[in-house]
């Protein structure tokens, strides 16, 4: 988390720089105009060093954990955030990415290996193992490369709700699919 307080120092010294003369020897002494200076400091200095540090909102392994899922928006990957139940009611962690914080920091810090992969049945791999954080999902098409079937790693029925969202859109369009599980467990 960025520190405020060193913020607060030099908004306090930018507000005296700009202040009339006049005022700025009655910034001497302890008093209102004083008290209302280090106010003014204290209410401005969290946002201001969250823009200084602003750089480090947009990098998914170091964005505070909160931004995380506006960053998967900006990404592409809001779907994952918006309730399949009720499209108005969006979802946080971990109700709307079930592998943790750590493995969606991973996922999108991927996002440009994810992007150009996108659209084929590599792709669809690569978003799977890289958004659940393991491998083992088998993939077999059909002789006329209309559908596609999905077998994932038997524990991770759990996220099955997560897991055909996370397909839906990420498949080849073009392909119907299905998903069932009983691949052999694994990380990548």
């Amino acid at each position: 988390m960025i520190s405020a307080e060193p913020m607060k120092a030099e908004i306090v010294e930018r507000v005296r720089r700009e202040l009339p003369a006049v005022l700025r020897s009655g910034l001497r002494e302890p008093g209102p105009l004083a008290g209302l200076v280090d106010a003014m400091a204290a209410l401005v200095a969290p946002r201001a060093a969250l823009i200084d540090g602003g750089g480090s909102l947009f990098e998914p392994l170091t964005a505070p954990e909160r931004f995380l899922p506006m960053l998967a928006r900006w990404l592409g990957y809001g779907y994952l955030f918006v309730d399949p139940e009720d499209p108005r009611r969006l979802l946080g962690l971990p109700e709307g990415f079930p592998p943790g914080a750590a493995q969606l920091r991973l996922f999108l810090a991927a996002w440009p290996r994810l992007h150009a992969s996108r659209g084929g049945e590599g792709g669809l791999r690569l978003a799977l193992e890289m958004a659940s954080g393991r491998n083992g999902f088998d993939l077999v098409s059909d002789p006329d490369r209309r559908h596609v079937a999905v077998r994932a790693p038997s524990d991770l029925a759990i996220w099955e709700s997560w897991l055909r969202r996370l397909i839906a859109a990420e498949r080849p369009l073009h392909l119907t699919w299905s998903l069932s599980f009983g691949a052999a467990a694994g990380t990548p």
